[in-house]
């Protein structure tokens, strides 16, 4: 199990990254299927949202590699947004995204502000 070791209201937003992130992956995948590369991506996530604040970025980080892995995604020929091809491949994206991008949102503008 990883323990993601955060103080506050930076916890709160760390364990709505991770929720998202797994919800993502079930969306994408089959129920009990095992998917190396997305475990190694879902452990990455969980690695850098140990050592750094969440943010926006990290979230869209995600979303293009696993656009990536899912085949619906190459960063040197499209421009398009990966969450849109994932929702486009997968019929839908976690209810979770919108409110978990303007939490992320408000708060790099609070951390912004308070520099």
């Amino acid at each position: 199990m990883l323990k993601i070791r955060l103080p506050g209201f930076a916890a709160i937003i760390c364990d709505a990254d991770c929720g998202y992130f797994v919800e993502l992956i079930e969306i994408c995948t089959e129920r009990d299927h095992r998917e190396p590369e997305l475990f190694a991506l879902l452990h990455r996530a969980f690695g850098y949202l140990d050592a750094n604040d969440p943010m926006a970025r990290a979230v869209s980080h995600f979303e293009t590699e696993l656009a990536r892995i899912a085949g619906v995604h190459d960063e040197k020929k499209l421009k398009a947004d990966p969450a849109f091809a994932l929702g486009n491949l997968f019929g839908r994206l976690p209810l979770s995204r919108t409110p978990l991008l303007k939490t992320l949102a408000t708060e790099t503008k609070n951390r912004n502000s308070s520099k």
